[in-house]
């Protein structure tokens, strides 16, 4: 940025900063950037490197205004930050956690700062280290070692590239060995019933652990441990894969840190529910597509998938949402006047986990801008290299509006990521999973088929049509 400065003009009650840039200099070019009351203004649109002129203009009104003061030149460089100052622990300090609590003064005008943790104070043998903090401090993890002796050191960054020198280091020194407490668990309570089949497990923080172990078994004597989890930073664990339904499991944890482990807490049940809620997906990077982990249902909810392509009034995020993106929307028309699928949504007909062999549901629910439109939905056992299976085609729309298609199919033996395309077009034909065309709208939706963990038993407005009769009215 570029600050300027100047004195106070008589019977002025405003100045328009003028700007150019690069070789035109003072001579032409020049643009009115702002218009402030005071004698100062900061410029923040400026690259280093750059010439920037500027001259400042006196006015009392758009009418009435003076000469402009003399141009200035001055060309912005990226100014490196000072170095923070360490704080705590303090040089030489005995005794650390494991997870040391990391803390230094702030620097003025940084976007973030670097941390280092290392075993030497040459740090040629970095143990920890974070990147792009924003806040001042840092809890060291994963958890040291204990009774060793580490350096520390952290520097800061601005917004334009600009980097601090390392401060000079710190050394501490962490604490011996303790016989860590075995942890309390709190949530599910035990006994709990109706469980979502991927339980948040939570239990006491213990003191001076530096992570935690989880399990969860079919017996009370954990021999067939079924979900398990270690070196957790927190304590609390979403349990994945998911599990069974209307199924009893017990859970433990203990704490954990370098000198070894805790006992485990005593064993917690709990039963999960019959009843299957979707989780909503979010979208996989990867697979450029919305997709779910181990669940009962998957659903892309109200936004995912939402709209087509880059349809006016309902720009879809992340379109095309198909795997790959090899398949791309059409982007013609208007959002809830023309085509569009809204909603993807799957569950298994048992409520329980998506397995090999379950029967799945899936409801599409689609914009229909007459009785021209038609929805495919396919299937692929494989989300790198998939081969699509048609399941149903041709689900013909009745009326102008909102329609939920509903599709039942069985899952493939294999366990892995599958998925599911759904294909809203307006009229042709069926010829392909991916009919491209101005109206054509298509969604993939990516979810985890995995092996059963226990034995699951099964669980008991119309609008008026529009002057497009035909395709070819398009």
């Amino acid at each position: 940025q570029v600050g300027l400065s100047w004195t106070a003009s008589a019977g002025a009650s405003q100045y328009w900063v003028m700007k150019t840039e690069g070789f035109a200099g003072c001579d032409f070019g020049k643009a009115r950037v702002a218009t402030v009351t005071g004698t100062s203004y900061t410029d923040p649109e400026v690259a280093n490197g750059r010439q920037y002129c500027y001259s400042v203009v006196p006015a009392s009104s758009n009418a009435c205004f003076g000469k402009a003061s003399t141009c200035a030149c001055t060309t912005p460089v990226c100014a490196a930050p000072t170095a923070p100052a360490l704080s705590t622990p303090s040089s030489g300090a005995t005794d650390v956690e494991l997870l040391a609590a990391l803390d230094w003064a702030d620097v003025t005008g940084v976007a973030g700062y670097e941390v280092q943790v290392a075993t030497d104070s040459a740090f040629t043998n970095v143990v920890r280290s974070a990147n792009s903090l924003v806040a001042s401090a840092w809890t060291v993890s994963p958890g040291l070692t204990a009774s060793t002796v580490y350096y520390w050191r952290v520097r800061a960054l601005n917004s334009c590239g600009g980097t601090s020198s390392w401060t000079a280091a710190n050394s501490f020194t962490t604490r011996g060995c303790v016989n860590l407490a075995a942890p309390t668990l709190t949530s599910p309570a035990s006994g709990a019933t109706g469980v979502a089949l991927a339980p948040a497990l939570d239990w006491t923080d213990v003191t001076s652990a530096a992570g935690y172990d989880v399990q969860v078994a079919t017996d009370s004597a954990f021999t067939n441990v079924v979900r398990s989890a270690t070196g957790l930073g927190a304590s609390a664990w979403n349990v994945t894969p998911g599990l069974s339904n209307l199924t009893s499991y017990y859970w433990r944890a203990r704490a954990t840190d370098s000198c070894g482990a805790s006992a485990y807490s005593a064993a917690s049940s709990f039963t999960t529910t019959n009843i299957c809620t979707p989780v909503v997906a979010t979208y996989n990077a990867n697979v450029k597509a919305p997709a779910c982990d181990s669940v009962c249902g998957c659903d892309t909810g109200p936004t995912l998938v939402n709209g087509r392509g880059t349809l006016s009034g309902g720009v879809e995020p992340n379109q095309p949402n198909t795997l790959g993106a090899t398949c791309t929307d059409g982007s013609t028309g208007t959002y809830h006047v023309d085509e569009s699928i809204d909603r993807v949504v799957l569950k298994t007909v048992d409520q329980g986990l998506i397995t090999p062999g379950k029967q799945v549901t899936v409801d599409v629910t689609v914009y229909c801008y007459g009785t021209t439109d038609q929805l495919d939905l396919y299937y692929a056992t494989n989300t790198t290299t998939p081969t699509w299976t048609a399941l149903t085609t041709a689900q013909a729309c009745t009326a102008v509006g909102l329609k939920t298609f509903s599709t039942t199919f069985t899952v493939g033996a294999a366990t892995g990521q599958h998925a599911v395309r759904a294909q809203f077009r307006f009229g042709g034909t069926a010829a392909s999973a991916c009919v491209t065309g101005s109206y054509n709208d298509h969604d993939d939706l990516a979810f985890s088929v995995v092996s059963a963990v226990a034995a699951s038993p099964a669980a008991p407005g119309s609008k008026q049509a529009r002057g497009r009769s035909t395709v070819t009215a398009r």
